[in-house]
């Protein structure tokens, strides 16, 4: 596939792990049309704007419990004919919460903050309204998206849980979201039969064109899809690539730098990246010091979870006053935060209940 001419940022060194890791019934067309893969050209530099370093100092994190002493529990209601397994993703707009769950019970979901279910869409298989696992879900005013990674294809549905489309993306997708033009972003992991990492369709006519390309050190280390993609309240999108520690915005095709996560010595240098490549990458990763980082962002505050040793870490940051906190709690208490809405973040707790902790 030719490419047209393209733009993007400068792409320095960059690493962090990301390894694969109301009822209402089935209410999902055939990828018939199935755009390739973005192909790999020289690509044009830009001068990086304006973006903001974020400090991140684990030496600094004090118990969760210690910053956020009283919380409370959403329980989902499970009496209904399908309910959510695990949420993978959740958006919450107003008092509704919109979630996919990946895994456990594949779908789509939503849930008012009592627990109580509003629909679920939870249509698996082949057929033209199916899916099978979804992730990088986005919400609008109409409509909730979510990426198909084994279909290679974006799934939309109402905002009553009634199918609408699918549009094509591409086979070795690992992870995609529409734009609010018609367009389509899409991640292709770090494959080595491509030097594609991040691109951007202006429609469902055109080809991809490269955006970013894939870090040298770290071809052919694939990575399964953890909500690389988020769509926020005001409607920007944001892309938080594997094996990187920075934050992009995504406009008119192109990515900016928006937030570089600093998390100081805890980040290996260039040099001592070497040690993760060749045939054994996938187990010397394991051990890498920063793993699993997520983030969710509002008009004021950008929460990033992410895991270290034995730990968990939830970094807090003010964008009205540039300070942050952070807090630690252990593996077998909570997993990556969920979404943030307002002053209220939403923790998934391992049993499969979300937490709603108040910032103060």
């Amino acid at each position: 596939m030719k490419l047209k001419s393209l733009i993007t940022i400068s792409f320095g060194a960059i690493v962090s792990l990301l390894l694969p890791v109301g009822c209402t019934g089935n209410k999902s067309s055939q990828n018939d049309n199935e755009q390739g893969a973005a192909s790999a050209v020289p690509v044009h530099q830009v001068a990086v704007p304006d973006s903001v370093n974020i400090l991140i100092d684990i030496k600094d994190a004090q118990p969760l419990a210690k910053g956020f002493p009283e919380t409370t529990t959403i329980e989902f209601s499970e009496e209904c004919e399908n309910f959510v397994g695990m949420p993978h993703n959740i958006e919450v707009r107003g008092d509704t919460l919109y979630i996919v769950d990946s895994f456990k019970a594949p779908g789509f979901y939503a849930y008012l903050k009592d627990g109580s279910q509003l629909f679920a869409y939870t249509a698996t298989g082949t057929g033209p309204e199916e899916f099978f696992n979804l992730t990088d879900m986005k919400v609008t005013d109409t409509a909730i998206s979510a990426f198909d990674y084994t279909g290679g294809c974006i799934v939309e549905i109402d905002k009553s849980g009634n199918f609408l489309r699918k549009v094509p993306v591409a086979m070795m997708t690992y992870g995609a979201m529409l734009d609010g033009n018609g367009g389509v972003w899409a991640d292709f992991s770090n494959q080595v039969e491509e030097n594609v990492k991040l691109a951007h369709r202006a429609d469902s006519l055109s080809g991809f064109n490269m955006v970013i390309p894939v870090p040298e050190a770290f071809k052919g280390m694939i990575t399964l899809p953890l909500l690389q993609f988020h769509s926020l309240e005001n409607g920007e999108i944001t892309w938080q690539p594997s094996h990187d520690h920075r934050i992009y915005t995504l406009d008119n095709g192109n990515a900016i730098l928006r937030y570089n996560l600093d998390f100081k010595d805890l980040w290996p240098s260039d040099k001592e990246l070497a040690k993760y490549q060749g045939n054994t990458w996938a187990i010397k990763m394991r051990d890498f010091p920063v793993s699993r980082p997520v983030s969710h962002e509002t008009d004021r505050w950008l929460l990033t979870g992410f895991q270290s040793g034995d730990r968990r870490y939830l970094h807090i940051f003010d964008k009205t006053t540039g300070k942050g906190r952070i807090y630690f709690y252990g593996k077998d208490e909570y997993y990556t935060p969920q979404a943030i809405s307002g002053n209220e973040i939403f923790l998934l707790r391992t049993d499969g209940n979300v937490e709603v902790l108040e910032i103060r």
